[in-house]
């Protein structure tokens, strides 16, 4: 399914940024606001492909779709804040037409 208009970004995201800090010695990973109620597209796998891509590590794989033009950069150290869990990004794709992003995550380990 292609995007083809602005109406079917209809969830809102939120994007962090991973930061890590010590504190008496010991490393702490916090999450840092860098965007919040950005609309996009959700899309995840069909059982089907879900099980044809458990040898491959892709399994578990979520696709998110926000416009190219953003205040700010998508980067693979963020991750997305969507339906109370959290998405790392593994891979930031730009369309040739520089009007949508697709952005492939996976849930953090809880």
């Amino acid at each position: 399914m292609a995007i083809t208009n602005t109406g079917q970004l209809n969830e809102l995201i939120n994007f962090n940024k991973k930061v890590s800090t010590k504190i008496n010695g010991v490393a702490k990973t916090n999450y840092v606001p860098v965007a919040s109620g950005i609309y996009a597209a959700v899309w995840t796998q069909s059982v089907k492909d879900r099980i044809t891509n458990i040898g491959n590590g892709t399994a578990h794989a979520v696709t998110f779709i926000i416009r190219e033009d953003q205040d700010f950069d998508v980067t693979n150290d963020m991750t997305i804040s969507y339906n109370g869990l959290t998405y790392e990004i593994k891979d930031v794709n730009h369309d040739v037409h520089k009007k949508w992003m697709t952005i492939i995550c996976e849930v953090s380990k809880l």
